[in-house]
């Protein structure tokens, strides 16, 4: 027995599918972002290389390490007007999972912090808006 569908059902059927996925898609990265803050590490990062791409937005590229381990991200350039390469800036990422991470680009690292300990910091070494961070990984 073979289910035939119209044109038309077809059509919806595709449009439903694909809000499907998108809504996976985002509560994927709302549980992402909510497991980084709770669990949250900090440590430094560097903007290394802008990446340029003709049919997508343009990535930052920056390196970061934790425990020994160099990883390499890359940011969207639509995120912020703040990013700089050669500039360094903090990441926040989840303890025990650093490739779950983000840069933070509203908040460059001063030049009186020149290294972070191996397993990054508890808590930013700087006086950081916790609520800034938030909202900010919210609205990514």
């Amino acid at each position: 027995m073979k289910l035939k569908l119209s044109e038309t059902q077809q059509y919806f059927l595709g449009i439903l599918l694909v809000i499907l996925l998108g809504i996976f898609i985002y509560i994927n990265k709302q549980k992402s972002f909510n497991r980084i803050l709770n669990n949250s590490r900090y440590t430094i990062s560097e903007i290394y290389d802008l990446k340029r791409y003709s049919r997508s937005n343009d990535y930052y590229m920056y390196s970061y390490k934790v425990n020994n381990l160099i990883l390499k991200k890359g940011i969207s350039s639509n995120s912020s007007n703040n990013l700089f390469v050669g500039k360094r800036y903090f990441v926040v990422f989840e303890e025990g999972n650093p490739e779950s991470s983000m840069l933070i680009p509203f908040l460059f690292v001063p030049d009186s912090i020149t290294k972070s300990p191996n397993e990054g910091w508890s808590e930013p070494p700087i006086p950081i808006d916790k609520n800034r961070i938030k909202n900010f990984l919210e609205n990514y």
